[in-house]
This record gives C-alpha cells, structure tokens and sequence, in this order.
C-alpha cells in the first residue's frame, strides 16, 4: 500500500494494542484500515459543518459590528476590550492583503477605495482562528448580542470558536480525529438540551 504513509497508519493500530504492547485477539490490517477510512469520512463531514459555522460566525461578527460601529469602525481600538492589539490586527490585515493580492476584491478596494476595506468585505478573508480570537476581543454588549442570535451566550460561543478553531486545523490537516483526545473541551451551556447553535 504506497497511498498512506506507514508512520501515519501506525496511530490507528494503538486502540488494539493492550499494556504489554501486544495486539488483541482478532486484531487485522483491515480492522485497522476501516478505521483509518471511518476517520476519513468524519473528517470531511466535520469540515462540511464547521465550514458552514465558519461562514455564519463571520456573517454575524460583521453585521452586528458594522451596525454599531460603521463599516471601518473594526480599525478602532476604543470598539474592543482590553484583549484588543491593534498592531496585530494591522499585521493580520497586511498578510490578508498580501496573500490575496491578485484576488479581484483586493484590487478592487485598493485602487478604488484606497486600501479601506468594510468589515464585511475583509472578514471573508480572515482564518477561522481569527475570526475566534476577534470575537473574544468585541466589547462585552457586542458579544452578548452575537451570541444571543445562537441561543448562547458569550462564555459558551467563546469557548466554542475556540475549541472549533482546534478541531478545524486538524481537519485541515488531516490529522487524526478518531480515538484522540482533544486539548480543549467546550463549554456546556446549562440548557444544553434545548439549544440550536447553528
């Protein structure tokens, strides 16, 4: 087999080793292969819906801010709290721009409008961890709001982003998912069982 990387398939053999690093009974390449296949279906149905969360997170951010604070008001540093950088929103902004300098809405907005980008336009460019890390920084009314529209609250939908952040990279990656332990665990709101997030 010269599709898969022998050291990458050697992860999926563990959950069939016991302590004294023997393999349990009944334990075949093709168990272990099905796993292999079964983590590569959850991955991709796990990018197909933080994708989707991706997409809504970014919508909902540049709506509400935008709203209270114009289309330019993200560069303002008094519209965040204390967690806020300024410089390294300009540096994310500057690497945005960068690494899309020939995409069409780029020069665009940088012939015609000076390099100022809405909200609304710059976010699409943003990675998902930044757009998490931005969330967190909104001021505390701001963040109340956004998490309200998905039935949360703030805590919660923060801890959320963040721990989606994690889950994402692995995805995109094509990092194991199945029998892994993740980092972070999220928050559990306290009506768990009557909520929509997305």
């Amino acid at each position: 087999m010269l599709d898969i990387n022998y050291y990458r398939l050697t992860s999926y053999f563990l959950p069939f080793k016991e302590s004294d690093n023997k393999y349990l009974e009944g334990t075949s390449f093709n168990k272990v292969y099905r796993n292999y296949l079964f983590d590569r279906k959850l991955r991709n149905m796990l990018s197909y819906v933080i994708e989707h969360i991706e997409v809504e997170i970014k919508t909902r951010i540049a709506y509400y801010h935008s709203l209270k604070y114009g289309p330019l008001g993200y560069l303002d540093s008094n519209n965040y709290n204390n967690k806020f950088d300024e410089n390294i929103l300009q540096a994310n902004l500057n690497k945005y721009i960068k690494r899309n300098e020939k995409n069409p809405i780029v020069i665009h907005h940088m012939t015609k409008y000076e390099g100022k980008f809405p909200l609304w336009v710059i976010i699409e460019f943003f990675d998902f961890s930044d757009v998490s890390k931005m969330y967190s920084q909104l001021d505390t009314k701001l963040q109340k709001e956004i998490a309200r529209t998905f039935n949360s609250n703030s805590t919660c939908l923060s801890s959320w982003l963040y721990c989606l952040t994690h889950l994402r990279n692995c995805c995109a990656h094509y990092a194991r998912i199945y029998n892994t332990i993740m980092i972070s665990i999220p928050v559990t709101p306290k009506n768990y069982k009557s909520l929509y997030f997305f």
